[in-house]
């Protein structure tokens, strides 16, 4: 995800990290498209870092639909906007738009200027979006390695990297081990933002 600001904000001469403890507060109006509709993973990580230690900037998350956001965006009627990177990277490109950080774990080759959040100061904003391949669980291990290895190979191969490359995705091949360790560390963390926003579930 990538977050972004208009060129002529005047947002633009504050530096991501100076948000800090003896910073007044100040609210910003922020759009994060359909992945921010109330309810979705998205909407509920909002609530639980608006009460981190972030508590100076405050947010106020704003759904849209499809590139409702952009628009909005570049008109001035909104602040700022966290969306997936293809989304604004054209924007960004053509200095319509200001890029502030990306929330990957590392910077992307296609903004390699841009800061992570991590390293502006922000771990906790950190927001990686990942695909995975499952199986039956009872699928032979033999067709499990054959599979996982013919998916590896085809994830290291120019063809793919390029054709991801133009959708500004990065592709980061993990081996199964590592894979059921982001399963683990994944159910872990959003348990604890379910449990910040104080959902229940009903019926």
């Amino acid at each position: 995800m990538l977050a972004a600001i208009l060129a002529t904000s005047r947002m633009q001469a504050m530096n991501i990290s100076a948000v800090g403890p003896n910073v007044r507060p100040f609210r910003v109006t922020i759009a994060a498209e359909t992945v921010a509709v109330p309810g979705s993973s998205h909407h509920a990580a909002f609530h639980r870092r608006d009460a981190r230690p972030y508590r100076r900037l405050r947010l106020s998350a704003r759904s849209h639909q499809g590139r409702g956001a952009v628009q909005d965006l570049l008109k001035g009627e909104i602040a700022s906007a966290v969306m997936p990177v293809d989304s604004l990277l054209g924007q960004v490109q053509s200095g319509q738009l200001c890029a502030l950080a990306t929330t990957g774990p590392s910077r992307l080759n296609a903004l390699p200027d841009v800061p992570t959040v991590a390293e502006a100061g922000y771990p906790a904003l950190q927001d990686l979006t990942w695909f995975g391949i499952f199986l039956p669980a009872k699928t032979p291990p033999a067709i499990v390695a054959q599979l996982n290895g013919s998916i590896q190979a085809s994830l290291r191969t120019d063809e793919v990297k390029s054709g991801m490359a133009k959708l500004s995705v990065d592709v980061d091949a993990i081996a199964m081990n590592e894979f059921a360790g982001l399963l683990a560390s994944e159910s872990e963390h959003w348990k604890g933002i379910v449990q910040a926003t104080g959902f229940t579930p009903t019926g």
